[in-house]
């Protein structure tokens, strides 16, 4: 009975310390300010959020607000922090919007499923109702507002069904495409009236835009005649005796 009993408390023990080493972050803290932007009770409000959200999809929502990320991008920050047991699941599906303040940037990073759920159509949607909000806290919210709205459609099998079907659906975007093309294109062939080579220069002048108020004549070649004149002969007899000449043309 006793050694029953040792291998209950020895087990309860495993199970504690098992959730402890993989599960606390699910338990513990998912919106961490290492800023102090956020009051207490904010960051309770935006805590119990995230909490509700992971209980009900089974994915983590985080935030994570530092001064700055030293030497490291704000990629690889996001990855070494994610890599810290958070994540649901064996792949780990989660999101972590981190947030520096010096300088002030920004950087979204997803894991899991989140790879599908938050793709570049959603991000911009999730970055876009920021516009307008004056406090970091209306931010926060309208953050886990859009992902709590992200979630709610992939577990409709939204996201799924662009997923399994991205192929056809962008074979088919495709067609779609070149089809309104060509009908656009065969429209403004039949509207080209004067698109048909014209035989005369005519067809390419403005009426009345070329007067003539003079006219010459302009030759390219001329030709010039040249006689040789005659030479007269006195002989005793007192006769004329003409010679003949031979005409030449030059040109």
């Amino acid at each position: 009975m006793k050694t029953n009993y040792i291998k209950t408390k020895v087990f309860t023990l495993f199970l504690i310390t098992f959730f402890l080493l993989f599960s606390f972050p699910v338990f513990g803290q998912r919106v961490i300010d290492n800023v102090g932007v956020l009051s207490e009770i904010e960051l309770s409000l935006l805590n119990e959020k995230a909490a509700s959200l992971a209980a009900s999809f089974n994915f983590d929502t985080l935030i994570l607000l530092e001064n700055n990320v030293g030497s490291l991008s704000m990629e690889d920050y996001s990855f070494r922090f994610l890599d810290n047991k958070y994540g649901v699941g064996v792949k780990a599906d989660a999101v972590l919007f981190l947030i520096t303040a010096d300088p002030l940037e920004f950087h979204l990073t997803t894991s899991g499923r989140g790879n599908r759920i938050f793709n570049q159509v959603e991000e911009y949607k999730l970055f876009s109702r920021f516009v307008g909000l004056e406090s970091m806290f209306e931010i926060y919210q309208s953050y886990f507002n859009s992902c709590e709205e992200f979630l709610e459609l992939d577990a409709a099998g939204h996201y799924q069904f662009f997923i399994r079907f991205r192929i056809p659906l962008i074979i088919f975007a495709w067609i779609v495409s070149f089809g309104i093309g060509f009908v656009i294109v065969s429209i403004w062939k039949g509207q080209m009236n004067t698109a048909i080579g014209a035989t005369h220069a005519a067809a390419y002048i403005v009426p009345n835009s070329l007067k003539f108020t003079a006219k010459t004549d302009k030759f390219l070649y001329s030709t010039t005649t040249k006689t040789r004149k005659a030479k007269s002969t006195t002989s005793s007899g007192g006769g004329l005796r003409g010679s003949s000449g031979s005409r030449r043309s030059r040109r």
